[in-house]
């Protein structure tokens, strides 16, 4: 069962419909509320971040089911790399 399907804007963002999209640059609220929004279709979110250097490591936040690791950058803490790991329970389209 493939879960959701996203469409790819190469170096820019991953939309899927109406329910979730993530940008390049977006700040690291505006992507926790829409995580927080889309809570019924985006479960088992992992946030990881370092306690001993919060502004010299990279923050992730994991999308475990769907395989999907978004990369904070920790100093201006704005989306810098999508990164799609697992292509087991999403689907992916470029137009």
């Amino acid at each position: 069962m493939v879960g959701l399907e996203f469409e790819v804007l190469p170096e820019s963002s991953l939309k899927c419909n109406d329910v979730i999209e993530f940008v390049l640059g977006t700040p690291i609220n505006q992507v926790i509320t829409a995580l927080q929004n889309a809570s019924k279709v985006i479960r088992n979110v992992e946030f990881v971040y370092s306690k001993e250097e919060p502004f010299t490591r990279d923050l992730t936040i994991t999308l475990k089911n769907d395989g999907i690791r978004l990369i904070i950058e920790p100093v201006f803490q704005r989306l810098k790399l999508i990164e799609v790991y697992d292509f087991k329970n999403i689907t992916l389209k470029y137009w």
